[in-house]
């Protein structure tokens, strides 16, 4: 059976757990899961934050050996990069003397994707279990933790897995047509014959000093007699000024025997001396009239080519439960944005935990309660005819630089529109929070890790799409830096992704991002100096928090179908995963980011006016701490006014805290957050201060509750809509109590609505002798 996260072992940024892996100890901090009283309602159990980051961690070391290199005296006259699959010709000059651009115009390059490498390399590691926080039988074939291939179809099968920024291949013969062909149904590339100087080489963006890994398999061939010669599977490492030279690593004829007439696998490692290399099959022989060299020819049937690194499992999330943990995620509802027909409910028919996997669906919205959203959209709105699933961690975990991946299964249809993503981790949630205490989109940045827009039929069900967004002024009317920029990449698939699972992810460094599914890195964005990639630096060198939605229709999609109830997205686990670089990037982050202490849960009775900044405290001068209140857990699913509600912002700062007397009984969101004192904060502007977002409960009863010491729970008369999750517990002083919240004003059947799992104090109890 799997094992849950809960709010005693999240292995979060934001909040610790104890006794998990000792390299993380100081990173992450614990999940606020104690309840507190305001005012007459003081408690005096609180789970201890920790603050201050591990002096001791062990810092990421990039690799810097060195390796001799040897320069190489391929005589070619041109390069021309010419693919069938690939249509770019580029005139290189001859392999000794290549003419490259210079650094800042190779990222440009990478940037604009005119050459953006990728794909995942598979490797199969099991993870020790009882090195993470959480232990899964069943989980076995997920705790494989792949390796991320450079090259973006590794098979060279058409319709494996097709980028829109397929890796570049360079020829030696730019007009001979044959380097890519079918052999007995499989696609290879092969050589020339009746020559001495040819090579086949797949060009990929690498890092200085890094080690790699090329897998590939190859066959070298030879005619009659004769004997193998100038054969050699090789590293040529490109500088900035597009001189070249080989490293050491590669192989030649005499370290492939078993290649000699048949397949075999042949690895070579090496150590990367600048930002492009090239890796493939080299023919060459000094003499040109070398007769074997000549007779000889090299066949490559796949190449797979990775970073020599390791990950540690940071947190997960594998949905073993039998409902949604509150203490990780909570919940967008309504109709939100983008001119989308479906409206996000709370509802089990929509959200729910079932066979170990989160589970979203669309259904048909009663008939009633359908609307069209015109406060937003005016004359464009599109019917909201659909109630569907949107779930996030906002508040409550956030995430910095490492691998973020789900293994999931994708919906199909016209128009549907599922998404798994990132959020800046200081949003404001679209006016959920007050603006002032944040930023707005596209300020806060936003990775879209996957997305696909469905179709009838087609292509549109085969094709995922991986896209940043951040604030770049006058890129379009939102400020959306990605207009305009080539950063978004997508990757195709013979088949539709509804008939699989298959793993998304993104590989997030301070230096790039890399787009993969399963083990296939698709697009690769690599920051430059240019002011646009600056504007997205900004945007992505921050916290993040991670979100899963189904929509439907839309500004992109288009209108959505008739028939799409039913269709889900199933995702089997989320987790996140760092290298030590990217552990000591996101340290490096932590080191001096405000930190707020104090936050609990409040528990308070209807009518009153608490002070929720008390005991509530931040660590540096330049900010001060507010809160927002938002109603969440509140929603009602149907029957609203002209069929459309949303989530508000019911108390929107700390001078507008007389709204708390207003508040019906139940449970509310509130929303800590650090706000910088100076003057050119701009919570629509390049998000330059870092800001903390700490989230709790306040819980709103209508009376106080009478109880005995000494007696079960299940004799306190509770009010209506809650429920004790163990009443024989015996009642006892300065005691925390589970205790469930079903919102009783609800109009779905009650064993739709969402459960809210949370606690209150004894001290909050009226005590009766």
């Amino acid at each position: 059976m799997k094992e849950q996260l809960n709010s005693q072992n999240i292995f979060s940024i934001r909040k610790y757990t104890i006794g998990v892996c000792s390299v993380a100890i100081g990173i992450f901090f614990l999940c606020s899961g104690t309840i507190a009283s305001a005012e007459a309602y003081s408690s005096k159990s609180e789970v201890t934050t920790v603050r201050e980051v591990h002096e001791n961690m062990l810092s990421a070391e990039t690799s810097q050996s060195e390796n001799a290199a040897k320069e190489e005296v391929l005589d070619a006259n041109e390069f021309s990069v010419s693919d069938g699959d690939f249509v770019q010709n580029a005139a290189i000059q001859d392999l000794h003397l290549l003419s490259n651009p210079s650094v800042g115009e190779a990222h440009e390059n990478m940037r604009s994707a005119e050459t953006s490498p990728s794909e995942n390399a598979a490797k199969e590691e099991v993870l020790d279990a009882n090195e993470y926080s959480v232990s899964d039988s069943d989980f076995v074939q997920n705790a494989e933790i792949q390796d991320l291939n450079l090259v973006n179809n590794p098979s060279f099968e058409s319709g494996d897995f097709v980028s829109n920024k397929p890796t570049s291949v360079i020829y030696r013969d730019k007009d001979y047509k044959d380097y890519k062909t079918n052999e007995n149904g499989n696609t290879i590339y092969k050589t020339k014959i009746n020559s001495t100087n040819d090579f086949i080489l797949f060009e990929v963006n690498t890092i200085p000093g890094k080690t790699y890994r090329a897998i590939a398999d190859l066959k070298i061939d030879v005619l009659g007699n004769s004997k193998a010669n100038g054969a050699f599977f090789d590293i040529k490492s490109i500088s900035a000024d597009g001189t070249q030279k080989t490293l050491e690593g590669g192989k030649g004829v005499n370290q492939m025997q078993d290649s000699l007439g048949d397949w075999s696998l042949q690895e070579i490692t090496f150590t990367a001396e600048s930002y492009k290399t090239h890796i493939g099959l080299v023919k060459w022989h000094e003499n040109s009239n070398d007769l074997e060299t000549i007779n000889t020819t090299i066949k490559m049937n796949s190449l797979k080519i990775f970073e020599d690194t390791k990950y540690d499992e940071i947190w997960k999330d594998t949905f073993s439960e039998s409902k949604l943990n509150d203490n990780i995620w909570g919940y967008e509802l309504g109709n939100i944005r983008g001119n989308e027909q479906q409206h996000y409910s709370s509802s089990a028919e929509n959200v729910t935990v079932k066979d170990g996997k989160l589970v979203l669906t669309v259904t048909d919205r009663p008939i009633e309660d359908q609307y069209y959203n015109k406060d937003k959209h005016g004359d464009r709105a599109r019917l909201v005819k659909y109630n569907s699933g949107s779930i996030r961690t906002s508040g409550k975990q956030e995430f910095l630089y490492g691998r973020i991946e789900a293994r999931m299964k994708l919906p199909k249809g016209k128009g549907v529109f599922p998404a798994f993503w990132t959020l800046g981790a200081d949003f404001n949630l679209d006016g959920r929070i007050e603006s002032g205490q944040g930023y707005n989109w596209p300020s806060t940045g936003e990775i879209d890790i996957m997305e696909l827009t469905g179709t009838e039929n087609g292509s549109g069900n085969k094709t995922v799409y991986g896209t940043p967004h951040f604030f770049f002024p006058g890129a379009d009317a939102d400020n959306d830096g990605n207009v305009g920029s080539g950063y978004s990449g997508n990757l195709s698939l013979n088949e539709d992704f509804s008939e699989d699972y298959h793993i998304f992810g993104i590989n997030w460094s301070e230096d790039r991002i890399e787009w993969y599914v399963d083990d296939v890195i698709y697009n690769t964005l690599v920051y430059d100096k240019s002011e646009r990639s600056q504007a997205l630096k900004k945007a992505f060198n921050r916290p993040q928090f991670i979100q899963f939605n189904l929509a439907t229709g839309g500004n992109w999609p288009g209108d959505a179908g008739n028939n799409l109830a039913g269709q889900t997205v199933e995702v089997d686990w989320v987790r996140w995963l760092q290298n030590e670089e990217q552990k000591q990037s996101m340290l490096n982050y932590y080191a001096d980011k405000p930190i707020i202490s104090g936050v609990r849960n409040i528990t308070v009775i209807q009518g009153t006016i608490p002070d929720l900044l008390e005991g509530i405290s931040i660590n540096n001068s330049d900010y001060k701490v507010d809160y927002s209140i938002d109603n969440e857990y509140m929603f009602i699913n149907q029957g609203a006014e002209a069929g459309r509600n949303e989530v508000t912002n019911v108390v929107e700062n700390s001078s507008k805290a007389e709204k708390i007397a207003q508040l019906e009984p139940g449970v509310y969101n509130i929303y800590y957050t650090s706000i910088p004192l100076k003057s050119d904060y701009d919570s629509k502007g390049f998000p330059i201060y870092k800001m903390t977002r700490e989230s709790s409960q306040l819980i709103v009863l209508p009376h106080q509750l009478e109880a005995r010491v000494g007696q079960e729970l299940s004799t306190i008369k509770l009010p209506s809509g809650w429920r004790w999750q163990n009443p024989t517990e015996i009642i006892d002083k300065n005691t925390d109590y589970g205790i469930v919240f079903v919102n009783p004003n609800d109009t779905i059947k009650l064993s739709n609505r969402r459960e809210v799992y949370t606690q209150i104090n004894s001290d909050s109890f009226l005590s009766v002798d």
